[in-house]
This record gives C-alpha cells, sequence and structure tokens, in this order.
C-alpha cells in the first residue's frame, strides 16, 4: 500500500504545482485513482466558494438553468441526493427553487474538507427550514450507502467529470439508489468541440455516459445543454435517465442509509456512529458528518453493549 505524504502533496499544491500530475506519476497511470480525486479536491476545498463569491452574476445564471431542469421532475414529499456535492455551491444555488417543498435533502461527497465548507456556506445561503432537512455524508460515487430505491430523484453537478473509466461502476451505484429519475448534470465528450475533447483527455473525464446508461437499462429522455456554461471547453449537459428499476414499487422507510460493504441498513447509535447489525461494522460521524465509506468502517461485534450504551 502506498503512502502518500499529504504534508509534501500540500506543499506543491501552496506552491502552485500540478498536483493531479505528480499523483498520476506517484502512481504510475494516466488516469485518475480515487485516491489522487480525494486528495485533489480536498486540498481546493474553499475555492468554488471563493469563485461564486466573486462571480455572483455567472453563476446565478448556471444554477437557475440548473434549477429549471430539475423542477420538471421533483415533487413534494420527496427524497432528493446530490452525488458529488463538493462544497454544496450548485446544490444550494437551486435549492430555493427546486426544494422547497421535499422531504429530504441528502448528499454526499468523498472530502471531509469540501463537506466541512459546504455547511459553513449552507448555513450562509439556505433557510432555516431547508438547513434542517440538509443531510450530508462522506461515501464514494462507486459504493452510495443507501438502500435500493431509496431516493426519488437522484442527480449531480460535473462530479462523474474525473472519473474515466469507472463510468459503468458509478452509473450502477446511482441506478440502484434512484427510484423516479436520474438527472446528471455533466460534460459530454460526444457533444464537445476538438479542443474541448483533447482538454477531457488530458484531464481523464468521463466519455459515453449515455451509452453506459442505456446499456445498464436507463432510458435517456433529454439531453439538454445548460447555455450559461463556466468554461466553453467543458459544456454542461442535463441528461435526463429513467432508471431500469424505477417501476419498482417500494415505501418511504425511516431507514435510507445503508452499510457500504453489505447494503444493509443502517442504525444510528446516538450522534456517534451508524451502525449495521448484518455486518457487525461501524461508521463514525465526524463534525456531524456520516462517514460512510467501506475502507473506514469500525470492526464491532457486540451490538447488546453499543444498545445499553445507548
Amino acid at each position: 500500500m502506498k503512502y502518500y505524504n499529504l504534508k509534501k502533496i500540500k506543499a506543491l499544491f501552496d506552491r502552485g504545482e500540478n498536483v493531479t500530475s505528480f499523483l498520476k506519476e506517484f502512481e504510475g497511470t494516466t488516469e485518475n485513482s480515487l485516491k489522487s480525486i480525494e486528495i485533489s479536491y480536498d486540498l481546493q476545498a474553499g475555492s468554488y466558494i471563493d469563485f461564486i463569491r466573486s462571480n455572483p452574476s455567472q453563476f446565478k445564471d448556471s444554477t437557475d438553468e440548473i434549477a429549471s431542469v430539475l423542477s420538471e421532475y421533483v415533487s413534494s414529499g420527496d427524497r432528493v441526493l446530490d452525488c458529488g456535492t463538493g462544497e454544496m455551491t450548485t446544490l444550494c444555488g437551486v435549492a430555493e427553487k427546486s426544494f422547497v417543498d421535499v422531504a429530504e435533502i441528502y448528499c454526499f461527497d468523498l472530502s471531509l474538507s469540501r463537506l466541512v465548507f459546504g455547511k459553513g456556506f449552507a448555513k450562509e445561503e439556505l433557510s432555516s427550514v431547508l438547513l434542517n432537512r440538509l443531510k450530508p455524508f462522506i461515501a464514494e460515487l462507486s459504493n452510495i450507502p443507501m438502500l435500493d430505491n431509496s431516493m426519488d430523484i437522484v442527480w449531480s453537478s460535473h462530479a462523474l467529470e474525473p472519473n474515466y473509466g469507472r463510468e459503468e461502476e458509478i452509473l450502477t451505484e446511482i441506478f440502484r439508489v434512484a427510484k423516479k429519475k436520474v438527472v446528471l448534470f455533466e460534460p459530454s465528450y460526444e457533444r464537445n468541440t476538438a479542443d474541448g475533447q483533447k482538454r477531457m483527455d488530458k484531464l481523464g473525464y468521463i466519455r459515453g455516459l449515455e451509452g453506459y446508461a442505456e446499456r445498464l437499462g436507463g432510458v435517456i429522455e433529454e439531453v439538454i445543454e445548460i447555455k450559461s456554461t463556466l468554461n466553453p471547453l467543458n459544456p454542461t449537459y442535463a441528461h435526463v435517465i429513467t432508471p431500469p428499476y424505477s417501476s419498482i414499487s417500494v415505501g418511504n422507510t425511516d431507514h435510507v442509509y445503508a452499510c457500504p460493504n453489505t447494503k444493509t441498513p443502517l442504525i444510528q447509535v446516538r450522534s456517534e456512529f451508524f451502525y449495521s447489525e448484518e455486518s457487525m461494522l461501524a461508521y463514525p460521524i465526524f463534525m456531524g458528518i456520516p462517514v460512510l465509506r467501506s475502507d473506514l468502517a469500525i470492526v464491532a461485534c457486540h451490538p447488546d453493549k453499543y444498545s445499553e450504551l445507548a
């Protein structure tokens, strides 16, 4: 197992060097690994909020367009899930327009720092009503710790983007947890310009999203270009997809979180951790944020004692 000297990597980042290139060379790969994505994004935490504060009108135009698409599919009482929420900037930009009547707003990211910054941003941007419905947690796109068909609407905004080579496994997970509709605001390699495709190749961005979705049983309802793009070489398209299991009828159970190792229900023990009776694994809650990654589980074989303490 490789040791990532984070102090050294952060020093490279602070000097303005290309951390992504350094990590690829260190790992001996040409693609973005899960660890390299986590480190790169964690180092950048706060930068998206800074950008938005400096470009409020441009950001508003973009989130207004995204909200107009999402509002077509979100209904009162829905549970929505934002995959790869980052610093919750886009989520906060669309929530007051699209999620006013939803029951719960779930969102996750790989990076702890991004979620911490995001919670601070949400406190400034969201109403108290929406803030109380917001439920951030740490997880991986390719291993979403939620029960099957537990989320009415699943969406993303440039979260799948750096995951070239993992398109199928990520879409498989998104389709598994989605009940009604999947809306992915992601770049389209096939619709991009030649210069844009070169950039996507260099950065290890996804491609063939529509093809993967259809092969997995999803139905592409629409692909809508978002006109207010922040980067013309990385245009955003809304991929509106009906997931393959949308016809399955499931009730709105009280439990939605699932053990990422077994996909069986998780129960919360006080404000300290989530626990799986099936796998006998515990997942900590850090700064109010559940850490629901399979590689960070804690062996906990005596549930009777945990119940007593609770």
